[in-house]
C-alpha cells in the first residue's frame, strides 16, 4: 500500500525553477470573485509562494521548508510573520479553499497509512469528467486506483481527518482527484488535478515557447462542498532560473 503512495508523492513533485500563475476564488453564495498573482520558487525541499493583487500589491508570502514540514507566513498588509502550526495548517490561505497544508507539497506517506485494499475505480460516464483525464476519448473505460488514507501517529493533530486518492496507474500514479475529509470524517473539499494546461518554458541559455507539462499538474482545482465556493489555481509559465540562492527561503527575509 505505502508504495502506491510514495509513487504519488513522486508524480506531484515539482521541478525547480519559478512558477508563474494566477490565483482565482469565485464565492458560491456571495458571488465574491478575487484574483491573485502567484509567484513560486521551488528548490528541492524548499518553496516560497508569493501572493499580489492588482489593488494593493504584494499581499502574503508562505514559505515551506523541509518538504513542506515547516511553514512561515507573511502579511503584508499588516506587516506581520507567524510561524504556522499544527492545526492552523488546515486554516486558509487568502480565503480561498487552498489550506497551508494544500499548498505544502508536504509527501503523504510519512503522515498516513492506507487501508490494506487498494480499490480499482472505474467512474461511470457522467462522472469521467470530475477526474479530469483529458488525454482519454473516455475516461469510462478506464481503471484508476482509489487509495484511503488515514493520518498516523503526532502527524494528526495537522493532518485530514481523511484522504482519498484518485490515481491513474498507467500514468506513473499521478492524482487525478483528492478528496479531503475533517477531523469528523466529512468529506468537506474536492480538489481536481488538470494536466492539459499550456505552460510556457523558459531555460537558462535557451529560448522561450510554449509547451506542456505532461508530468506535473498544471491546474488545481478545489471545491469547497461546504460553502460552494471554488478556488482554481492555474500555472501558465515555468523559468528554469539556475540555482537559486538560500537566502530566498529564509523567514527573516520574507518581508524583503
Amino acid at each position: 500500500m505505502q508504495t502506491q503512495v510514495e509513487r504519488a508523492d513522486r508524480a506531484m513533485r515539482r521541478p525547480d525553477g519559478l512558477w508563474i500563475g494566477r490565483l482565482s476564488v469565485a464565492g458560491g453564495a456571495s458571488g465574491d470573485r478575487r484574483a491573485y498573482r502567484l509567484r513560486l520558487l521551488q528548490k528541492g525541499e524548499q518553496r516560497l509562494l508569493e501572493f499580489s493583487s492588482a489593488r494593493r500589491g504584494l499581499e502574503a508570502r508562505i514559505l515551506y521548508r523541509d518538504s513542506g514540514a515547516s511553514i512561515w507566513f507573511w502579511d503584508q498588509p499588516r506587516r506581520e510573520l507567524a510561524r504556522i502550526r499544527d492545526g492552523e495548517r488546515l486554516g486558509p490561505v487568502l480565503q480561498s479553499g487552498f489550506s497551508f497544508e494544500d499548498l505544502s507539497a508536504r509527501p503523504l506517506e510519512p503522515i498516513y497509512r492506507g487501508d490494506r485494499r487498494v480499490e480499482r475505480y472505474r467512474p461511470s460516464a457522467p462522472n469521467a469528467n470530475a477526474l479530469s483525464v483529458s488525454d482519454a476519448s473516455d475516461a469510462s473505460d478506464r481503471t484508476f486506483l482509489r487509495i484511503t488514507l488515514r493520518p498516523t501517529g503526532a502527524s494528526i493533530a495537522s493532518a485530514y481527518g481523511r484522504v482519498v486518492l484518485i490515481v491513474d496507474p498507467a500514468r506513473g500514479y499521478r492524482p487525478l482527484r483528492r478528496d479531503l475529509f475533517n477531523a469528523d470524517r466529512v468529506l468537506t473539499r474536492s480538489l481536481r488535478y488538470h494536466y492539459d494546461s499550456p505552460v510556457r518554458v523558459r531555460s537558462a541559455g535557451a529560448g522561450a515557447g510554449p509547451a506542456p507539462l505532461a508530468a506535473v499538474p498544471t491546474r488545481l482545482e478545489m471545491l469547497d462542498l461546504v460553502s460552494g465556493d471554488n478556488s482554481v489555481i492555474e500555472y501558465h509559465e515555468f523559468d528554469d532560473v539556475g540555482e537559486l540562492p538560500d537566502a530566498r527561503f529564509e523567514p527573516e527575509n520574507l518581508n524583503r
